[in-house]
């Protein structure tokens, strides 16, 4: 619409005039009435142009800010395109302007969904009245959606059901399939899948859903491809950009992951999984500054959310910010202490901060009841090796290598636990396999030629530093062993 201070200019330069980015379609818009402007975003609707339909709803709603036919049009519109927050103000004001109608109620209730504010629809939706209309069916299904999300699926599945029985939605069959899907039920999901198209074979909801299922089998490129039909028919919705991103990071395709989640987060700036998501993707491209920022960002909604801790305390450990990986893996481990791979974090850092007695006690859990631990018995055997117990040590090594006998870097421990305990010929025998294993190990070959020497076996010892220096010619290691083992003679 004109600026104020144009409307006593004349006709003519009226015509064309641009402002904020509206154009006005006509010679004689200072007349046209908020109904024509109506008229014209249905028009434009009907076309397949939801942009200037949108556009024309808005001149409507200025045109008279007081039709409630207007601000629900607009809403509706709103809501079609994702921009949820404006729409609920929208449709809330058509109400408050005297609209009394039980579908406004649902449209209010998508709106709140798709902001996540489960709490709220299930205030402003009580449990509907026994009627029989579509209308009710909805407001049982919106609120079945509301309780799947704060976690109730005994309610949501109740909720779902009622509503197919007032009248068969499809959309309560995809909040089935989403249950059966929390549920692990893959073959169940797509049963619901299969009931909901045969009402709306095109609904995009199920594409969605069959995509998830996808993403479950492991066929992260049929997944992508079907979020990617969900987003062709709903550019904006979130959960399909997000599902899309997920297959992408399931794919290890992280770059492409990262331009979903950024193309997403610019729409949706405050998504809790969009940035935990992109705080996981930078810490796979070792962008560690962004793992954390968007880890923090995430804390600062979800303070107690255990997986975004995990990723702030392993972002910040690879920054070498160890009070800060510290703090934030402590954390996740006192509200998770069933969770392996957490206490495995806390004890790595612990190492890293010379508590050696703590990183045993973080990990005391795995060792006792998980014996079959790898990754823990080899950080425990590591553990107790720098707190000088080498006997335990060795004993913690050894089992790590009745689980995976072919690992040479545990193996080297194991023969820097004999070493140090003065078992100096089983440090040898150790340590040979550990050479033979990764022959491009310079950490081996050393500590092979130091047993040597403990073992006062020297000249084995010459031929062992003579070979370092002919595989790795570069390190002063091979020379200055060599000259340790003459002297030694």
């Amino acid at each position: 619409m004109a600026d104020k201070a144009y409307i006593s200019l004349r006709h003519g330069i009226l015509c064309g005039l641009a402002m904020l980015g509206l154009v006005l379609a006509g010679c004689d818009d200072a007349a046209v009435t908020s109904a024509e402007y109506l008229d014209r975003a249905r028009a434009y609707l009907a076309d397949g142009d939801a942009p200037a339909a949108a556009i024309e709803a808005r001149n409507a709603v200025q045109a008279d800010p007081e039709s409630a036919e207007a601000r629900r049009f607009l809403g509706e519109l709103l809501l079609a395109g994702g921009l949820a927050a404006e729409a609920e103000s929208q449709l809330r004001r058509a109400r408050a302007l005297g609209l009394d109608d039980p579908a406004l109620l649902a449209q209010i209730g998508e709106a709140l969904l798709q902001q996540g504010d489960f709490a709220a629809v299930l205030a402003e939706i009580a449990e509907p009245v026994a009627g029989e209309s579509e209308i009710d069916a909805r407001l049982w299904m919106i609120r079945g959606d509301a309780q799947f999300g704060t976690g109730d699926l005994a309610a949501a599945r109740a909720a779902f059901q009622r509503s197919l029985d007032v009248v068969p939605l499809a959309d309560a069959y995809a909040g089935l399939a989403r249950l059966a899907l929390a549920e692990d039920d893959l073959t169940r999901a797509e049963d619901y899948v299969e009931r909901g198209r045969d009402l709306s074979p095109d609904s995009p909801v199920f594409t969605i859903v069959e995509a998830e299922v996808a993403l479950r089998r492991g066929d992260t490129d049929l997944a992508v491809r079907r979020f990617d039909r969900a987003l062709q028919d709903r550019p904006r919705d979130v959960a399909a950009a997000l599902g899309r991103a997920r297959a992408q990071i399931a794919a290890e395709d992280f770059d492409a992951a990262a331009a979903t989640l950024d193309a997403t987060l610019e729409n949706v700036p405050d998504s809790v999984l969009g940035n935990y998501l992109r705080g996981a993707v930078a810490y796979q491209l070792q962008d560690f500054d962004e793992g954390l920022q968007r880890a923090e960002r995430v804390l600062q909604a979800t303070p107690q959310n255990v997986p975004t801790l995990t990723l702030a305390a392993a972002s910040a450990f690879a920054l070498e910010r160890i009070e800060t990986a510290h703090r934030y893996a402590a954390r996740a481990a006192a509200l998770a202490p069933e969770i392996p791979e957490v206490r495995r974090l806390l004890a790595t850092i612990q190492v890293r901060f010379g508590r050696f007695d703590d990183a045993l006690q973080t990990l005391g859990p795995d060792l006792g009841e998980r014996a079959d631990d790898f990754d823990a018995l080899a950080l425990a055997g590591d553990a107790a090796l720098q707190a000088g117990d080498a006997v335990q040590s060795a004993r913690l090594l050894e089992q790590a290598l009745a689980v995976n006998p072919e690992d040479a870097v545990v193996r080297s421990r194991l023969g820097m636990a004999r070493l140090a305990s003065g078992a100096a010929e089983e440090a040898i025998e150790e340590l040979r396999q550990a050479v033979a294993a990764e022959p491009n190990s310079l950490q081996a070959h050393t500590l092979l030629a130091l047993a040597l020497i403990a073992a006062e076996r020297i000249d084995e010892a010459i031929d062992q530093t003579q070979e370092i220096q002919a595989g790795f010619p570069d390190a002063v290691t091979g020379p200055l062993l060599e000259g340790v083992a003459r002297l030694t003679n």
